[in-house]
């Protein structure tokens, strides 16, 4: 989870956006704006109440795998980006800055702007960060949620695990009206992240993962994403790509760039 300072002046239109991906359960809980009000406050020790004075500002185009699982907002001039990752991301302050710098595209911005940016990364498993769950109930809810998947799944198959995680929850009355809500959903979209991430897994055994790089060519990617379909041979290249000082060159051309086609013109590529 992040937070982030910055001077957001008068707003313009925002540029269409591509709606082909599915929200992560972490998401579908907390773009709710209510609940992502008492989000903001369990994470920052605030006590705000008033709905009006928070600001969504979710990109529905910055995406993780082929699931969007973050959620943005801004309060009293400071923005916050919440996501909900399985292991440890380094990536995260990068990856923060790009949705900072895309999201700012769509403000008016005059004179000097300052930007503060903290990145924070806070373990909500069961066992930690007690405190922090208990002033949010429903995020607290949803690790028990999660947390019924994963021990189901070690002795069934996970479609099943799913079905009765929800199935229990329900009688538990943990999510309940949001599990009755948005039942058949939450089973089709908890069994795709969970292949998501056991794809994720695989990439990382086998060794496709290269630290820094990466996370750098991936950045790329999720910028190149927003402004139409990367074709496999651009998404290849740019995965490709080792020499670290070429994807420096490359994030800051992407973040000026109007279109893929620019992109691609002002790096000369050719296939």
């Amino acid at each position: 989870m992040k937070k982030h300072t910055k001077k957001m002046p008068k707003k313009r239109r925002m540029s269409a956006v591509i709606r082909s991906y599915r929200d992560t359960i972490f998401r579908m809980i907390f773009k709710n704006k209510r609940e992502l009000l008492v989000l903001y406050n369990a994470v920052n020790g605030t006590h705000y109440t008033n709905l009006d004075d928070l600001q969504i500002t979710t990109l529905e185009n910055a995406i993780y795998m082929n699931m969007k699982n973050d959620v943005s907002c801004m309060l009293d001039m400071r923005m916050n980006l919440y996501e909900h990752q399985s292991t440890v991301n380094p990536n995260m302050p990068l990856r923060d800055l790009f949705y900072i710098a895309r999201l700012s595209d769509s403000f008016e911005v005059s004179g000097e702007v300052n930007l503060e940016l903290t990145a924070v990364q806070l373990n909500i498993n069961p066992g930690y960060n007690e405190e922090l769950k208990k002033g949010c109930p429903t995020l607290y809810q949803y690790v028990c949620y999660v947390e019924k998947v994963r021990k189901n799944k070690e002795t069934m198959p996970i479609d099943v695990a799913v079905k009765k995680a929800v199935d229990d929850c329900i009688k538990e009355d943990i999510l309940k009206e949001f599990l009755l809500k948005n039942k058949s959903e939450m089973i089709q979209v908890s069994i795709f992240e969970y292949d998501e991430e056991k794809h994720k897994k695989f990439l990382r055994e086998e060794g496709f993962e290269d630290g820094l790089e990466r996370g750098r060519a991936e950045a790329i990617i999720e910028l190149l994403e927003e402004m139409g379909d990367v074709s496999d041979a651009l998404r290849e290249a740019i995965l490709s790509e080792k020499d670290i000082s070429v994807l420096k060159k490359w994030n800051k051309l992407v973040a000026k760039a109007d279109s893929i086609e620019d992109f691609l013109k002002v790096i000369n590529y050719n296939n």
